[in-house]
């Protein structure tokens, strides 16, 4: 069996205002059934707690002081959670709750326990839902990103990919929502100063990255010798697609 780690983002899960994109989770599940048919294990990195505990609790905005974001966080996992174990059973897939922080990685004793519980459930057959712990983790909340997570996670797993569904087809030599003149690149072997300048900020109102986050993570993973994509959320059966070897999104290819 093979791991696949899938990072998404908070505008693809959620819907703001609204909460969690159920039919997006349910068509996950699928495909995670499918993976595993195909003889792909699946780890999933989601963001989207803060975004989806913000309507819970009454604010029609992502909040911005601490404690409140905090709140947030708190709640809004409940029911992220919730939504993904409700899902993926519907598939006969177990989910499970790993929240980790920074901390978590930096310390060898942590990272290797951290490692051990991550291996152990993948081999029992269930697919872990990680997040940061950003009830506590403070730091996360200001300055952090999911996208270096998943890389994280990644190297955690020993995964043989890792994928990220956000709100973008992939990567573009510039922002082609502002210049119609941006030309899509289908595979990177390098990151260097050209690529990094193409990134952008993140432009969604309930998330926090943006290309340059996930520029970034690629660079962490194609250090590890893992490839990765990134690649729209909506499009159709992504996650299959790669497994099979067909060519979806920006690919990015470790030397």
């Amino acid at each position: 069996m093979k791991t696949m780690v899938v990072k998404i983002g908070s505008s693809t899960v959620v819907q703001p205002g609204s909460g969690v994109r159920r039919a997006f989770l349910a068509d996950l599940a699928r495909q995670a059934s499918e993976l595993r048919s195909l003889g792909w294990n699946l780890v999933v990195v989601s963001s989207g707690a803060i975004a989806c505990g913000a309507p819970a609790l009454g604010f029609k905005a992502r909040p911005s002081d601490m404690p409140s974001l905090q709140a947030c966080a708190s709640v809004g996992q409940c029911a992220l959670s919730a939504a993904y174990d409700e899902e993926f059973r519907q598939h006969g897939l177990t989910t499970s709750l790993v929240l980790l922080t920074r901390n978590d990685t930096a310390s060898r004793s942590s990272y290797l326990h951290a490692r051990d519980a991550l291996t152990r459930l993948v081999e029992l057959g269930v697919v872990p839902v990680v997040n940061e712990n950003d009830t506590v983790a403070v730091d996360e909340i200001r300055f952090g990103d999911n996208d270096t997570l998943a890389a994280l996670v990644s190297c955690l797993a020993g995964a043989d990919l890792c994928v990220t569904l956000s709100d973008i087809d992939g990567l573009y030599t510039a922002n082609p929502s502002l210049d119609p003149s941006a030309r899509f690149i289908a595979q990177v072997e390098r990151i260097d100063a050209k690529i990094l300048a193409s990134a952008g900020d993140s432009s969604s109102s309930v998330g926090t990255g943006g290309m340059i986050t996930k520029l970034r993570a690629s660079r962490i993973l194609m250090t590890a010798g893992i490839p990765s994509v990134i690649a729209s959320g909506e499009a159709p059966d992504a996650l299959v697609a790669l497994a099979r070897g067909e060519a979806v999104g920006t690919r990015f290819v470790p030397a």
